[in-house]
């Protein structure tokens, strides 16, 4: 379990992203934000078989690749839902963050708690008005599952509406549209050479980090 003082960390970080890259309208545009950060998203079906048993060996669901110039996410876009997917890619994202966390115990659950709060900022969805996890899987595009924990998120945190300066800053820069129709297309092939996916994938085979279970 996160202490309090790393959630906050964590939100901070959130807010920053929003603030500095522009983030205006939610649900998020997850692809949009990959290239702003110059991150490559690699669905596992574009790699060639072995590399595909490289990929799935490493995790089912995916990982990140940083270094030699490039940042790579690969995931899993066979995943059930779509969403799961979503929620792969920001969890990846964490990495690249907070890159000095990386040895650390709770590494995986403060990257859970990132994407999360990414995906569904606790103001936004307060302000929103959902309250059950069916509301706020259909307004932010995420999981029935990871739904549950920002519902007790939002339950537990935001007693009567009361913000903190970080909520306050997400509020003022970013707000919800109810009417938006997020389509990624998450099976778009990316550009990039069948040699060169080849060339990052098999250099860092050797020294990737061994994946833990996520609970979202």
């Amino acid at each position: 379990m996160l202490k309090p003082t790393e959630k906050r960390e964590l939100e901070s970080a959130v807010a920053e992203i929003i603030e500095d890259y522009g983030i205006r309208v939610y649900p998020l545009e997850l692809r949009r934000l990959s290239r702003l950060l110059g991150f490559g998203l690699v669905n596992y079906s574009d790699l060639c078989p072995d590399l595909q048993d490289v990929a799935f060996g490493h995790s089912y669901e995916g990982f990140v690749i940083i270094g030699s110039g490039e940042k790579l996410i690969f995931y899993n876009g066979e995943a059930p839902y779509e969403y799961r997917i979503r929620f792969t890619i920001a969890h990846e994202m964490y990495h690249h963050w907070f890159e000095d966390y990386a040895k650390c115990s709770s590494t995986e659950s403060r990257a859970d708690y990132f994407a999360s709060y990414l995906l569904a900022p606790t103001p936004l969805v307060y302000v929103s008005g959902a309250r059950t996890e069916a509301e706020i899987s259909e307004l932010f595009c995420i999981s029935r599952l990871s739904a549950g924990y920002v519902l007790e998120r939002v339950l537990e945190e935001t007693p009567k509406g009361l913000f903190t300066e970080t909520e306050r800053a997400i509020l003022s820069c970013a707000k919800l549209d109810e009417n938006a129709n997020l389509d990624e297309h998450f099976s778009e092939p990316y550009e990039q050479s069948s040699m060169s996916l080849s060339t990052s994938l098999k250099q860092a085979h050797l020294t990737l980090p061994i994946p833990t279970g996520r609970k979202l």
